[in-house]
C-alpha cells in the first residue's frame, strides 16, 4: 500500500473493540491499542459490533450502549481521535427475532448479521426474509466470503474490470450500472449472494480476508465479491491488536492493487442504505423481470 498523503477519514463497519463483552478486546488496554492502530491507518469512525448470541454472548442493548459511552469517554480523555458508534453482530439463528425488540443498528435500519458457517442457502434466505419483511430491518451480512454457500464462479474478460469499477464507483454519473455486454462472462445471477442482494441484503467484507488470514479459499471469494461489486463496505473485524497492523497493511495493499485507491476509500467510507449500488438490474437474466421490478421499487421478494 502506498503512503497516505492525507487523512482518508475511514470508517470501520465491523469491530470488536468494546472491552469484556465477547471474544474481542479482553480489557481496556487492548481497546486503546486497537484504537491507536486504527487511527494510524486512517480510521476516524468505528462501529462497535460485539457478538449477540443467546446463551454465549447475551449482550443486552443497554449494556452495549453503556460500554460505548464509557469507551468514548476514555478516548476523549486520552486524546484518541476516534468516533465510536454502538452496534452488534447478531448471530442468525432461531432466537434472533426475539432479540431484535430493541435492535442495535450500525446505521439507519441496518443490522450486522453473522450466519452460521455451515448452513444451506435456502435456510439463510428464509431467515433473512423474515427479518426484512417482519422487522423492517435491512440485514448486512458480515464477512460473506468466509461461507462456502456464498461461492461465486466469476470470470471477467480482460480489459473490462476497469470499466466495471468505474460504473460501480459512480465516477461517471450516467453509468450507474453495468450493461449486459460488460457482464456477459459474469454468470452470477443464480448465486446465493445475488439472490440475497435482490431481497435487500447488504454485504460487509473483512479486510483480513484479502490478507489471507482465513486461507486461500476465503481470499479468492473475497476477490470475487470485490470484482462482482457485491460488497457495500469493508471492516476490520478486529478482535485483538495482535497481527492487526500486519493484516491491515497486507489487506489494504491487496485491495488497492485490485481496485485502486479510490475504490478502497469508497468501501471504507461511512455508509447509508440509500448509497448501496444497484448494479444487478441487468444481470438477472431471462424470467426475472419481477425480481428486477421489485428491486427498483424497493419491494422485498419472498424467496420461497
Amino acid at each position: 500500500m502506498t503512503e497516505l498523503t492525507s487523512s482518508p477519514d475511514f470508517a470501520d463497519h465491523h469491530c470488536h473493540i468494546l472491552p469484556g463483552l465477547d471474544d474481542g478486546a479482553n480489557e481496556l488496554s487492548e481497546s486503546i491499542e486497537i484504537a491507536h492502530i486504527l487511527t494510524e491507518y486512517g480510521f476516524t469512525e468505528v462501529y462497535c459490533t460485539p457478538h449477540v448470541l443467546k446463551g454465549s454472548y447475551d449482550n443486552h442493548p443497554d449494556r452495549v450502549r453503556k460500554s460505548v459511552n464509557d469507551l468514548e469517554e476514555v478516548f476523549y480523555r486520552s486524546g484518541i481521535g476516534l468516533r465510536i458508534h454502538g452496534g452488534a453482530e447478531y448471530y442468525l439463528d432461531e432466537y434472533l427475532t426475539d432479540l431484535l425488540r430493541d435492535p442495535l443498528t450500525v446505521f439507519d435500519n441496518v443490522i450486522l448479521v453473522e450466519s452460521p458457517m455451515r448452513i444451506q442457502g435456502d435456510v439463510i434466505k428464509g431467515m433473512l426474509y423474515r427479518l426484512i419483511a417482519g422487522r423492517k430491518l435491512k440485514p448486512m451480512i458480515a464477512h460473506p466470503e468466509r461461507h462456502e454457500a456464498m461461492e461465486i464462479d466469476f470470470k471477467m474478460k480482460p480489459g473490462r474490470f476497469k470499466r466495471f469499477l468505474e460504473a460501480l464507483g459512480h465516477r461517471d454519473k450516467s453509468a450507474n450500472r453495468l450493461s449486459k455486454s460488460d457482464l456477459e462472462n459474469c454468470d452470477i445471477a443464480d448465486t446465493l449472494p445475488v439472490s440475497l442482494r435482490r431481497m435487500g441484503c447488504m454485504f460487509q467484507g473483512n479486510i483480513g480476508s484479502f490478507a489471507g488470514i482465513y486461507g486461500d479459499k476465503v481470499r479468492r471469494r473475497a476477490a470475487n465479491f470485490l470484482e462482482c461489486g457485491l460488497y457495500d463496505c469493508l471492516g476490520t473485524d478486529a478482535h485483538h491488536p495482535k497481527e492487526l497492523v500486519k493484516f491491515l497493511k497486507q489487506g489494504f495493499g491487496e485491495i488497492e492493487r485490485m481496485a485502486g485507491r479510490d475504490m478502497l476509500t469508497h468501501f471504507l467510507s461511512r455508509k447509508k442504505t440509500e448509497k448501496t449500488p444497484a448494479i444487478f438490474e441487468s444481470t438477472a437474466g431471462a424470467g426475472s423481470g419481477n425480481a428486477q421490478a421489485g428491486m427498483k421499487a424497493g419491494v422485498v421478494n419472498d424467496p420461497r
